[in-house]
């Protein structure tokens, strides 16, 4: 039997959804809609135990089945508050898909949105114009947004303190969106789409990151072309600057490198609060003028590129074409308002 996954969430209807590779998706849907939507998709799972970690995509799983009810989704909100690690297990790493058709032969093209908000704030569904029920209707492309890990909980560089245990911490906000591109090639026949023709989509922040999933060596098969709207990187954070960050962050915590780990047990609101004022402290002592710098993507050249990104016409990116754009009204009043 295929894995599944029901999930009711506010404002939504009860739906199916199936993890099972090669399982027929209609098959899974519980309440048939003509427009079909899907919400909280898990792509990935990280340990349990080390919010730091690098996530590993999901696997289908024939063996095992899972609900998630409103009233569950509430008691792991709440749970969540009580530290980092519980928040990462909350957030399970959940991506939403938009689609006309389920399973049907059709290679649809696939748009991947990856929001914006800088590498801070933000999440896969916070204004409307997330809402990828009109690319699916006018365009027959299968849409799908994804959440991920955002500031310091996604970009403490703590392998300057902490060993090779953390030696991708800085970057594991953008090892969660490679991870749900994993998720996207292996599942997204299933929902009509074309795993073989996936652009990445981002506007502000979102931008930045097509650029830099783009440049990463991961993300060779996974991803075909790339539209920055308003806003692009060419270049990560410097590895010694982000190691001095997180021995900042370490040190706003009272601790020393040898107890590492009991950043674990640190309530997240509090992490963040205290993270923020190792910021602080960093623009103070090493003021960078025109460096954007904070909680971003490291350029450890493991996971994201030394120097400049696209520099190399012979790696990977040079076969993958970039759309890059404006908006006009980035900050217009119709941005948050449905009604204008």
């Amino acid at each position: 039997q295929p894995l599944i996954l029901s999930i009711t969430t506010a404002g939504y209807d009860r739906k199916s959804i199936c993890w099972e590779q090669h399982a027929y998706a209609e098959r899974c849907i519980a309440d048939p809609v003509v427009d079909p939507a899907f919400f909280g998709c898990i792509y990935a799972a990280a340990p349990e135990d080390d919010w730091k970690a690098e996530a590993t995509w999901r696997k289908a799983n024939p063996s095992l089945g899972e609900t998630i009810t409103l009233e569950s989704f509430a008691a792991d909100a709440r749970e969540a508050e009580q530290s980092p690690s519980k928040l990462n297990s909350f957030l399970r790493y959940r991506l939403n898909v938009w689609t006309n058709a389920l399973a049907d032969g059709k290679k649809r093209p696939v748009l991947v949105w990856l929001h914006g908000g800088g590498f801070t704030n933000g999440n896969g569904i916070e204004q409307d114009g997330y809402h990828g029920e009109n690319f699916a209707k006018n365009g027959d492309a299968v849409f799908v947004s994804i959440n991920h890990r955002l500031g310091p909980i996604g970009f403490t560089d703590l392998s300057g303190v902490g060993g090779e245990k953390y030696a991708a911490s800085g970057n594991v906000s953008q090892l969660d969106i490679i991870a749900s591109l994993h998720w996207v090639r292996d599942n997204i026949a299933n929902f009509g789409g074309d795993p073989g023709n996936v652009t990445i989509m981002g506007q502000s922040g979102g931008g930045a990151k097509v650029t830099c999933t783009m440049a990463m060596p991961a993300s060779k098969g996974l991803v075909h072309k790339g539209v920055a709207l308003s806003g692009s990187m060419l270049r990560a954070n410097d590895p010694e600057y982000s190691k001095k960050l997180g021995s900042y962050v370490l040190e706003a915590a009272g601790l020393t490198p040898a107890e590492v780990d009991k950043l674990q047990l640190i309530p997240w609101r509090e992490y963040i609060d205290l993270a923020n004022k190792a910021l602080d402290r960093m623009r103070k002592e090493f003021p960078q003028p025109g460096f954007r710098g904070g909680f971003g993507p490291v350029a450890d050249g493991i996971h994201v590129p030394k120097g400049e990104f696209f520099s190399d016409p012979n790696d990977h990116t040079a076969s993958m074409p970039l759309m890059i754009c404006t908006t006009f009204h980035e900050w217009g009043q119709t941005r948050t308002n449905p009604a204008l």
